[in-house]
């Protein structure tokens, strides 16, 4: 009799991100490279930080770097110390667990002298990416690491 109830809620858990429980909250993975004359000498880590993106949000020539926001609305990971890292630097965010309505997310990575860790400084070199979250079926919204969002570490913040 256990057995069968067993087996039927893994059967229903079947159809989300996740069969018991909460969902994997939305994330991303991949490498940060540095980009072509980017120098890691002069700066104490690497930053990341994803923001809900929209088409039109970022304009390179003239950036914005959008605070961070609540719970579900952007996550940032505390940063890693240079002197431990190598390039291509491998990484991955999330929010552990939990959905998110936002299916496009903006990536942003940088090198920070430790001067504000929610966004690059004058000077400091950046680079972003959009990347998206898969659907998370029967849990609703957005859920899951996005595999293989790499990016080049390779514009420096006016």
């Amino acid at each position: 009799m256990a057995a069968v109830a067993l087996v039927s809620l893994a059967t229903a858990g079947l159809g989300g991100c996740v069969p018991f429980g909460d969902p994997a909250g939305p994330g991303a993975s991949g490498e940060i490279s540095l980009g072509a004359g980017v120098e890691t000498e002069g700066f104490k880590s690497l930053a990341l930080r994803a923001t809900p993106a929209s088409d039109g949000d970022f304009d390179p020539k003239a950036p914005s770097f959008p605070d961070a926001g609540g719970e579900g609305s952007s996550w940032y990971e505390s940063r890693h110390d240079l002197a431990e890292a190598t390039f291509p630097f491998e990484y991955s965010i999330s929010e552990t667990l939990g959905t998110t309505p936002h299916q496009r997310w903006r990536l942003f990575a940088w090198l920070s002298k430790g001067v504000d860790e929610s966004r690059p400084a004058s000077g400091e070199p950046y680079g972003t990416v959009v990347f998206e979250v898969e659907d998370c079926g029967r849990f609703g919204d957005y859920c899951g690491v996005t595999p293989s969002v790499d990016l080049a570490i390779d514009k420096t913040a006016p």
